[in-house]
């Protein structure tokens, strides 16, 4: 008798997710995604607020772009090129926080890059990417990048 109960059990559990999995594609599946376009986001080096962001003084931003590289079901993977010259005549070190806002203009998701160092008089590229959640990466209309200092704790 419990292993009939206990069967039961576990029958109705499988069932219940067999169902959720149908509504969930069936969902998603009908939703169109964006222009599979690349974009080019809001170069923002002077933001100045009470986060403490400061315009880094001798480094440019000469390129920023971003585009949809992957799409899944429940992320989609946004790949970015970030371009810097390094106008000054020391070595510069900063991070660059990339925002990725709907056409509201709210912040979607935001990631923070490792340490990035430009020699002096040098121009230089990194790339990298961000992991958004679906329903919030059908949404992405603009994106923006703000380098600041990168402090080194000893």
């Amino acid at each position: 008798m419990k292993s009939r109960v206990t069967l039961l059990i576990g029958l109705f559990i499988f069932a219940a997710g067999v169902i959720l999995l149908f509504y969930l594609y069936n969902h998603f599946a009908h939703e169109s995604p964006p222009k599979m376009e690349t974009g080019v986001g809001t170069i923002n080096e002077n933001e100045r607020s009470a986060n403490g962001l400061f315009p880094v003084e001798g480094l440019e931003i000469t390129e920023f772009e971003y585009w949809v590289s992957i799409q899944e079901d429940i992320w989609w993977r946004y790949a970015y090129r970030l371009r810097l010259r390094n106008n000054s005549d020391g070595e510069q070190t900063v991070r660059a926080d990339i925002r990725y806002y709907d056409p509201d203009g709210t912040v979607i998701d935001s990631t923070t890059t490792n340490a990035l160092t430009v020699p002096p008089g040098e121009e230089k590229s990194f790339t990298g990417h961000s992991l958004i959640s679906v329903p919030g990466a059908r949404r992405v209309g603009d994106a923006e990048v703000v380098i600041r200092k990168s402090f080194h704790v000893k």
